[in-house]
């Protein structure tokens, strides 16, 4: 499962970042790039969702990792839309956003603070 999450992980950042690079410079095939590159993503999401619930003692914060892992699967099949021209791209990209914005960001930074806070409190 780890080398299905890591191979779609680089695919996906590498035809993103040339297809957005091809795009920028007009160049052909930035849209099959971008294309392969948010399946790759939303593939890669998948794997991390089916990882978190299938091993939860591997994931210490599965409902973090669960929530990101959703957030990202739901924006990067937004963007395939959005880049499609299919109905619905709009509302699953911003949905995506949000909850990676106001849900998985917050819950990361707490987290990272209590274990900071702890972390501390021990080495006194």
């Amino acid at each position: 499962m780890k080398i299905t999450q890591y191979f779609f992980g680089f695919v996906a950042t590498v035809c993103v970042l040339l297809g957005f690079t091809f795009k920028t410079l007009y160049w052909p095939m930035a849209n099959h790039l971008l294309f392969i590159g948010f399946v790759s993503l939303a593939t890669s999401m998948l794997a991390l969702i089916t990882s978190a619930i299938k091993f939860p003692t591997y994931y210490t914060y599965r409902s973090r990792t669960l929530i990101g892992a959703i957030g990202g699967f739901i924006f990067s099949i937004g963007s395939l839309f959005k880049l499609m021209h299919w109905p619905g791209a709009n509302m699953m990209a911003l949905l995506g956003m949000l909850i990676i914005a106001l849900v998985f960001v917050p819950m990361l930074f707490w987290q990272l603070y209590q274990y900071d806070n702890n972390r501390l409190r021990k080495a006194e």
